[in-house]
Parts: C-alpha cells; structure tokens; sequence
C-alpha cells in the first residue's frame, strides 16, 4: 500500500469529504488518513485558514541562528591567544555577549582538530594574518577579574 500524497489540497479534500458523507471515519479510511489527523486538520484551519494546511519546510540549522556568529568567535579567539583554554574564552565570550558554555568551546575546537594548546598555536600559524611577535608578547591569560579595592573590600559584608 502506498502512502497517499499530503499535500494541502488532499487535507482540504478529506475535510470536504467528512462533511458531504456526514462520517468521519469513512472519509478518513478512503483517503487514509487517521481520525486524528481530521481533526488535527479541523483545528488548523479553524486556527489559520486553508494555507495554514500548506507542508511546514524544516530549518535546516535546528533553530541555532547564532552558531556559526559563536563559532567564528571562538575560532578568533583561538587564532589570536592559543594558549587560553575552554574556560577562559567561555567567559570572555560570554563578556561579549556571546553564550557558549566551555564544552561548546571544547566541541568547536574538537570540529576544527585544535583541541590542544599546540595544534591552535600550528593552525595559527599557519592562518593568513598571523602576527608571531604579537602572540609571543601576549601573557598567557588576561586577568577576568578587576581588583577588590579596600573601599569595597570594607563595604562587603563576607569579606572580614
């Protein structure tokens, strides 16, 4: 048996069907259809009208519009500082407004085989653009943190 065509006009054709025969379940079994999906059908055109019958395309990217924004980033970041691991270009990412947790940094990475601190330092290298003396002169991470003055070290009631 073959399945039938579910294309919009056979589901406005099993809804005009069901009403000239008065039954639902005779209409559905002579299109093939099930029951459930009539009144699945019935609500959707109540809802939205007969286009709202029209076959749905999928996203191709599962929803994740900004993945490949997140990913340019992180591929930026490790072309530019090498050295900084998963947890230090989360944050800074995340400082940028860019939401990705370390293991998504550690998945990129893992995508792009530039998991370790040497295989990013090779393929920046090897990246056009790339600026030796600038990375060597980097420090190996730049503090996250600002300093705790003694003003606000003194006004923090966990800080004795």
């Amino acid at each position: 048996m073959t399945r039938p065509t579910r294309d919009s006009a056979t589901k406005l054709r099993l809804l005009e069907m069901a009403d000239q025969l008065g039954d639902v379940s005779a209409a559905c079994r002579a299109l093939g259809f099930s029951r459930d999906s009539y009144y699945r059908f019935k609500r959707m055109v109540a809802a939205g009208g007969p286009d709202a019958l029209d076959v749905r395309k999928h996203r191709d990217n599962g929803g994740r519009d900004g993945a490949q924004a997140i990913t340019h980033a992180v591929l930026d970041l490790a072309r530019t500082n090498p050295s900084y691991g998963r947890h230090m270009v989360s944050k800074i990412l995340f400082r940028q407004g860019l939401d990705i947790s370390p293991s998504g940094v550690r998945l990129v990475w893992l995508r792009n085989s530039i998991v370790t601190p040497q295989q990013r330092l090779a393929w920046a290298k090897s990246a056009k653009g790339y600026d030796s003396d600038d990375v060597a002169r980097r420090p190996l991470a730049a503090p996250l943190r600002e300093e705790v003055t003694e003003e606000q070290r003194s006004a923090c009631p966990m800080c004795d």
